[in-house]
């Protein structure tokens, strides 16, 4: 059977109950572009835990939306509450997203946990080592999974208790599925496109993985993760973004600042050292630079209000935007500056120029500058040449440099699909 193609093999049932587990609100768009072709599907409604800022994506989404704080309380975490306020004061704020009672339940509940794998001493230890990176709530998961009772439970990345949450479905039995955002890295790691990557152990592995392309599939198999496991059917919110491009005119968004002058966005990271640092040096640049427009697209985990607030006030030459979609803000750009962010595959749908601003010296964690589809700033004096030199190039743009960039035109579709028959093995993939 063609790459691509997964048949009804392992696993089947008429009508599974599927249980999403995402985090943040840019994983939770992977769901919400689902939901509409699983109930096409004739699917029950799922059930989505919807961690930290992925609950406002989904709000006002069709299905049954839970947050840790619904699980509360439960026998075995009745401290749950107390121990995650100690963990939030200072970290939560007034203008947050989240809510203080999710915020509570969040932390509360993964160090419960934690506190019954290594003691509460080495527990509280580990947090002030590592942070919320000690957090695995294998535990919880499991009561959350057999309160929910799902046939599948699909995640979207592996941090934390999407991460927990896989490894309670094998020790449950039941079947688990991650949707890949890109390029494979919740399974490999952050690692460059064209190295060796670290396969996570498989004890972590979910039972099946959605890709992006026949080149990802490539990418996870070349690295140890069986073929017959991973079904190349798409990125939903890519399909999306990929349809949108080619049937919707250009708008111009930005009235008073699109016209003569050249608009150069910058789109932010949710990381508060490099938001900062970034933030500070574009700010100055704009100043600097009056015969440029220049944006601020905020990370939709960033609050516009506090962002405001904290960085304002701002030159005329410089709007900062929240809730446009990321979409029309490329159409609307000249140019885009990021850090690492997905993002960057809209600059590849529509030939938008793309500079990489990462001055950390760390190892490229998205293939855009490795495959040539864009340059890169390691340091903040090299920025402004390179955005005079990129806006005065004749080229309007670069094409995909290969098919690791390949969007499928029905990703959703095909995946409910997949779904919908089990999330079956894909037949004819040697493993």
């Amino acid at each position: 059977m063609a790459d691509g193609v997964c048949g009804d093999g392992v696993m089947t049932m008429d009508q599974p109950r599927v249980m999403f587990v995402t985090y943040g609100a840019g994983h939770a768009d992977i769901v919400a572009h689902l939901l509409p072709a699983l109930a096409a599907q004739g699917l029950p409604k799922p059930v989505v835990l919807a961690l930290t800022t992925a609950s406002l994506r989904l709000a006002h989404s069709a299905c049954t939306l839970r947050r840790c704080a619904d699980y509360l309380p439960m026998q075995g975490y009745e401290q749950a509450t107390a121990r995650g306020g100690d963990l939030a004061r200072g970290l939560w704020s007034e203008g947050s997203d989240v809510s203080w009672g999710e915020t509570c339940a969040y932390l509360g509940v993964s160090m419960c946990d934690l506190e019954v794998e290594e003691g509460r001493d080495q527990a509280q230890k580990s947090y002030k080592d590592m942070g919320r990176k000690a957090f695995c709530p294998v535990r919880f998961m499991e009561r959350v999974l057999e309160r929910e009772c799902p046939d599948i439970i699909v995640t979207t990345c592996h941090v934390r208790m999407e991460r927990a949450a896989v490894i309670a479905a094998r020790n449950l039995g039941i079947r688990s599925v991650r949707i890949e955002d890109l390029l494979g890295y919740s399974l490999l790691g952050p690692y460059p496109y064209g190295k060796l990557g670290r396969l996570i152990p498989d004890a972590e592995w979910p039972d099946m993985a959605v890709v992006m392309n026949a080149a990802v599939k490539e990418i996870v198999v070349r690295n140890g993760f069986p073929a017959h496991r991973i079904a190349p059917l798409g990125q939903p919110v890519f399909s999306e973004w990929k349809a949108q491009f080619f049937s919707t005119k250009p708008t111009k968004l930005f009235a008073g600042i699109a016209g003569p002058k050249p608009v150069v966005t910058y789109m932010t990271t949710p990381q508060e050292n490099i938001l900062r640092a970034h933030s500070k040096t574009w700010i100055a640049l704009a100043r600097r630079r009056p015969d440029i427009n220049f944006v601020i697209k905020l990370h939709p985990s960033t609050a516009e209000p506090i962002y405001r607030q904290h960085y304002g006030p701002f030159p005329d030459n410089l709007r900062v935007l929240s809730k446009e979609p990321a979409l029309n803000v490329v159409k609307a750009s000249d140019l885009v500056v990021l850090f690492r962010s997905t993002v960057g595959m809209l600059c590849l749908l529509t030939a938008t120029p793309m500079i990489v601003w990462d001055t950390t010296g760390d190892e490229e964690l998205l293939p855009y500058v490795t495959s040539g589809a864009a340059e890169i700033a390691q340091d903040d004096t090299d920025l402004e040449p390179m955005i005079d030199r990129m806006l005065k190039a004749t080229s309007s743009g670069r094409p995909p440099p290969h098919s690791l960039f390949d969007i499928s035109d029905d990703a959703a579709r095909q995946i409910a699909s997949w779904l919908r028959a089990g999330a079956p093995e894909c037949i004819g993939a040697s493993s």
